[in-house]
């Protein structure tokens, strides 16, 4: 659960993060419990996969991953992902995991910039790179260029 507040400018609204709490609820005794992470509080809250959280953070070229259970209030072996572009920027990440594997793509695509949208499959467990490509423009028309492409989900079946 996170508070966010709006700031506006002349033409552009951002949304600030200032606060962030974990909270987990238990269905079948609807009892709910503060999970209290203070390390991990400058991570992003990525994934949540049963009864695993996938605490991320981008340092320089790599994502690091830290899985933390629920069941146990343990922390798992973080582990890091080799992201592409300069320093990692993969243009934003969106993250989704699915059967052990965890899927990172690049939420933004711009042939002006020669960003295409990255995409990588690692295993959730290791970290290990299963596979790694993107999606890229085969039109290299001038009008091509002018195109902006925004991811905003990743649905694996």
């Amino acid at each position: 659960m996170e508070d966010m507040k709006d700031m506006e400018d002349m033409e552009s609204i951002r949304e600030e993060v200032i606060n962030q709490e974990i909270i987990s609820y238990n269905i079948s005794t609807k009892e709910q419990k503060r999970i209290d992470v203070p390390e991990f509080q400058s991570h992003d809250l990525s994934i949540f996969d049963g009864s695993l959280i996938y605490f991320t953070i981008v340092n320089g070229q790599e994502l690091l991953v830290t899985p933390y259970s629920v069941v146990d209030n343990s922390v798992g072996k973080a582990y890091t992902i080799q992201l592409s572009g300069d320093n990692g920027d993969m243009g934003g990440l969106i993250t989704t995991i699915n059967d052990g594997k965890l899927y990172l793509a690049s939420s933004q695509m711009n042939p002006s910039l020669n960003r295409n949208a990255d995409v990588i499959v690692a295993d959730a467990d290791t970290g290990e790179t299963l596979y790694r490509g993107e999606v890229i423009l085969e039109n290299s028309s001038k009008e091509a260029k002018q195109i902006k492409v925004h991811l905003h989900e990743i649905l694996v079946k």
